[in-house]
């Protein structure tokens, strides 16, 4: 009878468990096949993305057409006729042969990312929050648009262009407003919501169209073909990346959050190109002298990561000369009369991404009150560049900076950052490869901004501006021997013999950690600089060199230069 009673009771049991595991697979079908209609980015204490079409949503599946492009065209129709909302792309792969481009008011958006608990209810509260962190290498999802890959040829035309390097585009960039992509694995393509013109123009009419949101995608071999390579003197098959794209750019008047994003090392696409015709330097692309063959790569990651509103704000001598007018125009509030339009422009967020790259630096960004966050920056180390333009070899700069940004008021804070200068075919570094910098090319001077928190192996440079609050804490630098782990220069030749300070004011360096290098101030002895409980490892000689009459106590394990009297 125990035997027999045993037997049922496992029996029994089996059916039981097996019953509940059929009703969990259901259940789970069912969920996954819904398309989710809540806020994604609704943690992030971001009010403006509430506004979106959330819950209003058509899915590519039920959408009328014999094409995935007819389809994705009457949905978005759809929608636009209902004031906007989402396009939702089921858990699968979709091919395009071109652009995709988003009407006003409309998000594309997957799956959830696979194995996080919303996506795979089966076992709640089981799957870690690497699995929702783009940041993580364990972040994947699973929906994928695919975008041609480029196949070059070298003969000829080489393979035209327009075969490839397309991406997620917005239809009417000086119209689109509520526009976003969210959840998909971009192979091949990239993300460009916006173009710089669209922006002045809005932006000077006093017309202040935005709202793009860029969440939780992965973009892999993202590049976008330069339209002015291949030159005259060029052969007619060269192709190079272009500098105004990132993987992801976005132009936007107001409220541009770009969050939880992974761009990947991955290069498979990228392709050598043997012969390519340049000058040894810019002089020689001048005189057109001196004409040279060398082997080059097309690099689908030397581009900028993310770049949000990036251009210039007003000329580098402008900077330098117009200094006291700037400051009494920001006082009567006519400032924006004297910078290019748009480039002021509030709202921008870019937080939790990460970012991986061979030139053209991690986030680059220009507005006001800009706050960059938590960002995983890497970039690889020994890259050898025969040419950072695509037409002459250099040895000047490829612009690898972690964070670069223009404007007023702006915060960078904890991130985390790798970065390292490229090479030239003789062993020549690059003079960049640079941590986290504001200078004075193209820019504005600084006003009330904090750089806190973060860490990284490159130096903090604020470069020949003129400062008016900014705050510097908590952040942990390790670099070289013998340079600056933060370096202040508020200071510029406005010729080769006229060495002028500019204002240093309220400039407060406190509670950070230097490995390496020290401590730099130059410029204007304003009220307010602070340079106070900072600590130096010992690793290696550290020096504060205060020419700014900063106030100083509490630092540790520091070499205190004074200017001379």
């Amino acid at each position: 009878m125990t035997v027999s009673f045993g037997w049922k009771f496992c029996f029994f049991r089996f059916l039981r468990l097996l019953f509940c595991a059929v009703f969990l697979m259901q259940s789970a079908s069912y969920l996954l096949a819904e398309a989710p209609i809540d806020n994604p980015v609704a943690n992030y204490g971001v009010e403006w993305t509430d506004a979106f079409r959330w819950d209003q949503v058509v899915s590519i599946d039920e959408a009328a057409g014999e094409t995935l492009e007819e389809r994705l065209a009457n949905a978005q129709e759809e929608l636009s006729l209902q004031g906007g909302g989402v396009v939702y792309f089921p858990e699968g792969t979709y091919v395009f042969s071109d652009h995709v481009y988003l009407k006003k008011g409309i998000v594309i958006r997957g799956t959830y990312p696979l194995n996080s608990e919303r996506h795979n209810p089966i076992v709640p509260h089981e799957f870690p929050q690497a699995f929702i962190d783009a940041r993580e290498p364990r972040y994947t999802l699973g929906t994928h648009f695919i975008f041609p890959r480029y196949v070059p040829s070298f003969i000829g035309d080489g393979t035209p262009v327009g075969t490839a390097f397309k991406g997620i585009r917005l239809e009417k960039p000086d119209k689109a407003d509520f526009c976003g992509v969210v959840n998909i694995h971009i192979h091949y393509g990239h993300i460009a919501l916006g173009t710089r013109d669209a922006l002045q123009q809005n932006y000077a009419a006093g017309h202040m169209p935005g709202h793009m949101l860029v969440f939780g995608n992965i973009l892999e071999n993202t590049a976008v073909a330069s339209p002015d390579v291949p030159a005259a003197f060029q052969h007619a098959w060269q192709r190079f990346p272009d500098r105004e794209y990132g993987a992801i750019t976005v132009y936007a008047a107001q409220n541009i959050l770009v969050a939880n994003n992974r761009i990947p090392e991955n290069d498979d696409g990228s392709f050598l190109m043997r012969g390519y015709r340049l000058y040894p330097t810019q002089a020689d692309l001048k005189d057109g002298t001196n004409l040279a063959e060398q082997d080059v790569w097309f690099d689908y990651m030397n581009r900028t990561g993310i770049r949000v509103n990036y251009m210039p704000m007003m000329h580098q001598l402008d900077i330098w000369t117009k200094y006291e007018e700037l400051e009494s125009a920001v006082q009567s509030g006519t400032h924006e009369e004297m910078v290019t339009p748009g480039t002021l422009a509030k709202g921008i967020v870019i937080r939790n991404n990460y970012i991986y790259t061979t030139g053209g630096g991690g986030i680059k960004t220009t507005g006001d009150g800009a706050w960059v966050a938590f960002n995983i920056i890497r970039c690889r180390p020994s890259v050898v560049l025969p040419t950072a333009t695509g037409f002459h070899k250099d040895t000047h700069v490829n612009d690898v900076r972690a964070v670069e940004v223009r404007g007023w008021r702006w915060t960078i804070e904890g991130n985390d950052f790798d970065v390292h200068s490229n090479y030239t075919i003789d062993g020549i570094k690059y003079n960049d490869g640079e941590g986290l910098m504001h200078e004075s090319w193209q820019n504005v001077d600084v006003r009330d901004s904090r750089i806190i928190n973060n860490v990284g192996n490159r130096y903090i440079c604020l470069w020949r501006v003129p400062v008016y609050g900014l705050e510097i804490s908590g952040n942990r630098l390790r670099i070289k021997p013998n340079w600056h782990a933060i370096f202040i220069n508020s200071q510029s030749r406005f010729s080769p013999t006229n060495l002028v300070d500019l204002p240093c004011e309220r400039v407060v360096i406190k509670n950070n950690i230097t490995e390496g290098g020290g401590i730099k101030t130059l410029g204007g002895k304003g009220p307010g600089n602070i340079i106070m409980n900072n600590r130096h490892t010992m690793l290696h000689e550290g020096k504060i060199e205060n020419f700014t009459n900063s106030l100083m106590k509490g630092n540790k394990n520091y070499i205190y230069v004074l200017p001379e009297e």
